[in-house]
């Protein structure tokens, strides 16, 4: 989102599209909880572990969501002020970077691991069964 943020104001005072980007995160964040009650009907047990953990599930996303937001508005500030010709240099840069904190999501320590195992526990279909049940 802070690529095209910087792709769009070319020209113009990055500044003046704030109020949109934190619109369009506010949508982004508004959506955890219908993607979580999706998860849930596909993995029952994780709607007993989300209620388990109680609110720590949506303090750690929406922290993890305001960081990424910050960051990607601050990474926007930074390539608006770059010439075009550094563009390439500096989005490689931050996507090694992103690319390196996802490692931690794809790759949980054991406490994420038996959660998500937990999770999928109560799972029950084919693929095609489950994109039809979120379908509905």
């Amino acid at each position: 989102m802070g690529i095209a943020a910087a792709e769009v104001s070319k020209g113009h005072r990055i500044d003046d599209l704030k109020t949109d980007f934190n619109k369009i995160n506010e949508v982004l964040s508004s959506l955890v909880h219908e993607v979580q009650d999706d998860l849930a009907d596909i993995w029952p047990t994780f709607r007993w572990l989300l209620k388990i953990t109680g609110k720590v599930d949506e303090l750690v996303t929406d922290f993890s969501m305001q960081l990424a937001r910050n960051g990607a508005w601050k990474f926007a500030l930074s390539l608006a002020l770059l010439p075009d010709s550094e563009w390439g240099s500096a989005i490689d840069a931050r996507d090694k970077n992103i690319a390196d904190k996802a490692r931690i999501v794809s790759s949980p320590g054991l406490v994420l691991k038996v959660f998500f195992g937990m999770a999928r526990l109560g799972e029950q279909g084919s693929v095609g069964q489950k994109i039809m049940k979120l379908q509905q």
